[in-house]
C-alpha cells in the first residue's frame, strides 16, 4: 500500500493563512474607582462584531482591527466609559484599566470615599444671609456632617440637575455651656467663597466628576446648584484645621 505525503509548502501555506485569518486581541480589566474588579460588563468597539464580557476577576479579550477606535465599556448601574485607541500594527495589546463610577441612588452630591459613595447631609440656605440654618442634635459632636482631611485632592460625584457650585464658609464661633460642658460652635457660616474645581462629565448619564483640592480649612463647606442668593439648600462637609507639626 503506497502512503501520500502533503507537499511540505502545502503545510507551510496552510500555516500562514491560518495565521492571517486570526485576528489581534486587546487585553484589559474593568474596575470601579475602589479599585474592586467588575464581572459582566460589555466591552465593545462600536460600528463593529467585535464584543466581550468581563469576567469575575474584570478581565476581558477582544479582538480589534488595527486604526483609531474606541472601546465602550458599560455596566447596569455604572456611568459607561470609553478608552480611545490608535493602533497602526497588528499585536496583542494591554490595555489601560477601564474605571467605572458608580451612579449614585439619588439626586445630590456624593464624597468618593476609600471605599463607598458617602451622601453629602443638605442643609437649608437662608439667601438673604448667605447662611444655612444648623439643625444640630446635641451635644454639637453628634452632627453628623462628613469630615474630610486637610490637604485631601477629594473627588465627589454631582447627580443635580444643575451643575453645583463650591464654596467655603467663614464662620465666626462663639462658646455656648450647656449641663454637660461647654462647647465652642460655629454660628451662621457665610457660604460666600467660591472654590476652584475641576469638571469631567461621565458617560451618557448626565453624571459630573468634580475634583477639588483641600488646602483650607473651614467648619463648612456647601454645594449649592446655583447662584448662592438664589439657592435654598446646600450639601455640606467640613474640613478641619491641619494638626501642627511636634
Amino acid at each position: 500500500m503506497k502512503t501520500f505525503r502533503k507537499p511540505a509548502a502545502a503545510v507551510f501555506v496552510l500555516a500562514v493563512t491560518l495565521m492571517a485569518c486570526a485576528k489581534p486581541k486587546i487585553h484589559g480589566r474593568v474596575v470601579d474607582v475602589f479599585s474592586k474588579p467588575i464581572a459582566g460588563a460589555e466591552v465593545s468597539i462600536p460600528k463593529t462584531t467585535f464584543k466581550a464580557v468581563s469576567g469575575a476577576d474584570g478581565r476581558y479579550t477582544i479582538e480589534y482591527v488595527p486604526g483609531q477606535f474606541e472601546l465602550s465599556v458599560r455596566k447596569p448601574t455604572y456611568a459607561s466609559a470609553t478608552i480611545s485607541l490608535n493602533v497602526t500594527q497588528a499585536s496583542e495589546l494591554p490595555a489601560a484599566d477601564a474605571v467605572l463610577f458608580p451612579i449614585p441612588p439619588g439626586p445630590g452630591v456624593y464624597y468618593i470615599g476609600a471605599d463607598r459613595l458617602i451622601a453629602l447631609p443638605e442643609r437649608k440656605v437662608q439667601r438673604n444671609l448667605k447662611t444655612f440654618l444648623h439643625e444640630y442634635a446635641f451635644p454639637f459632636s453628634s452632627d453628623p456632617t462628613p469630615s474630610i482631611a486637610f490637604g485631601t485632592e477629594a473627588r465627589f460625584l454631582d447627580t443635580l440637575p444643575a451643575a453645583a457650585t463650591l464654596y467655603r464658609g467663614n464662620p465666626e464661633f462663639y462658646q455656648v455651656e450647656y449641663l454637660t460642658g461647654l462647647y465652642e460652635t460655629p454660628m451662621s457660616p457665610r457660604l460666600n467663597n467660591e472654590v476652584n474645581t475641576n469638571t469631567t462629565e461621565l458617560g451618557d448619564e448626565k453624571l459630573r466628576l468634580r475634583t477639588v483640592k483641600l488646602d483650607q480649612s473651614a467648619v463648612y463647606y456647601g454645594w449649592l446648584s446655583g447662584p448662592v442668593e438664589q439657592t435654598r439648600n446646600a450639601y455640606v462637609f467640613s474640613v478641619p484645621s491641619p494638626t501642627p507639626a511636634d
